[in-house]
């Protein structure tokens, strides 16, 4: 157990991280951020103006995604760290 972490908090990550529900909600995520960084770099490369004004839109959805999934591999290596 590491000093910052109490053991009451590292088994609520445990329990949250292996839940059904939230091993459902980190797929969809990761889903639909590896779906929108694919989109994103399809429209870089589209000639078409009007391909290319869909790139600044698709980063402002792909911020907030890139933030949860970071959170979520972070509390995968708290999990493991802390085993």
């Amino acid at each position: 157990m590491t000093s910052t972490l109490t053991q009451v908090t590292l088994d609520g990550v445990r329990y949250n991280l292996y839940h059904p529900n939230a091993l459902a909600v980190a797929g969809i995520a990761t889903a639909l951020l590896i779906a929108l960084l694919i989109t994103q770099e399809v429209m870089r490369v589209q000639s078409e103006a009007r391909a290319r004004v869909w790139v600044p839109t698709l980063r402002v959805a792909i911020a907030p995604l890139l933030i949860a999934f970071a959170y979520m591999i972070a509390l995968r290596f708290i999990v493991l760290l802390s085993s």
